[in-house]
């Protein structure tokens, strides 16, 4: 490709066969001029990389501005995106889920959003799709500042911004190897401690399916020992470049929903979660972004003895399970 490169858009997946021909189509719909497609291939074993290949042998417009890469065997989700980061060459990269698809026109979009290259990061509000159930999940306050901005999906994804490229690689934000879990978080966070130029667009770009899976016991657990590894290895980042103190408040709200998990689910652990991150226990109150009624039961929580409160989990437990 001899032109200049605007955005660099990062499929990454896993045993997509289902999915990813839908995630195609919405590619071919993307007019804007200087864009390029790296599929990560995550280890799949099923039919993902042939849909791929017949998909680009009927969309010749497609198949010259497109990279396969492979990986062998399966990395997780953190690494496929740092390999695609990595080979990227677009000013911008953007992720996009191979169960999920773009809007028509959302890359144009982004990139008139952008000032033609001139703002850091482009963010946008999303539709999130689950069977016959379609919600906007729209901005009501455009935060910029990371000590503000709510931990969830419109604030921290990959998939609904525009990110300069130039600003991770230099800055050695890639996703942290092994945490598949919140890799997002990982990157966004540190982009925005950075302050960047930032622009929020109002119109829908990105269609997000989300699919309600049965959680096990040992899926929870993976889910909360990788939030509390993200917990730890931000921490240690912020510390490392003397952020620390100017985002207190953000790590301080990213440890307590870190370790929340360990008091949903089946199991609650009254005293793991006690003694995780308890520098948190006095803050829970001040946390913004954290429903009242949460902030005053984590609150009792801390204050009552541990005995009593893990006999009150144990019944709700006993009531859940059932």
């Amino acid at each position: 490709m001899s032109e200049l490169v605007k955005i660099s858009v990062i499929v990454v997946f896993h045993n997509a066969e289902q999915t990813i021909e839908r995630t195609l189509k919405s590619l071919a719909l993307q007019e804007l001029d200087g864009v390029e497609y790296i599929f990560v291939d995550d280890g799949s074993r099923d039919r993902s990389v042939e849909i791929l290949r017949d998909f680009m042998a009927l969309n010749p417009n497609l198949s010259g501005r497109h990279r396969l890469v492979s990986v062998d065997s399966r990395r997780g989700s953190a690494h496929a995106t740092s390999v695609g980061f990595s080979v990227a060459r677009g000013e911008y990269v953007i992720r996009c889920d191979a169960d999920d698809y773009f809007a028509p026109e959302a890359l144009r979009k982004l990139w008139d959003a952008s000032g033609h290259g001139m703002a850091d990061i482009v963010s946008a509000p999303y539709l999130r799709l689950n069977g016959k159930r379609v919600k906007e999940v729209r901005y009501c306050d455009c935060f910029t500042d990371l000590n503000d901005m709510p931990l969830d999906t419109l604030h921290f994804s990959l998939c609904n911004k525009l990110l300069r490229r130039s600003m991770i690689i230099e800055n050695d934000l890639l996703p942290f190897e092994g945490v598949d879990c919140w890799e997002d978080v990982g990157v966004v966070s540190r982009l925005f401690a950075l302050m960047p130029s930032v622009v929020f667009m109002s119109e829908l770009v990105y269609n997000y399916v989300w699919r309600k899976g049965s959680l096990t016991d040992s899926a929870c657990e993976r889910i909360l020992h990788e939030h509390l590894m993200m917990a730890l290895l931000l921490e240690q980042w912020f510390v490392n470049h003397n952020l620390a103190e100017r985002y207190e408040e953000f790590l301080t709200r990213l440890k307590f929903i870190a370790k929340v998990k360990f008091m949903r689910g089946r199991y609650k652990n009254v005293a793991d979660w006690k003694r995780t991150f308890p520098e948190v226990n006095h803050k829970i109150m001040g946390i913004r972004g954290v429903g009242f009624f949460w902030r005053v039961l984590f609150s009792i929580v801390t204050w009552l003895p541990t005995s009593v409160t893990q006999k009150i989990a144990d019944v709700t437990s006993r009531v859940y399970r059932k």
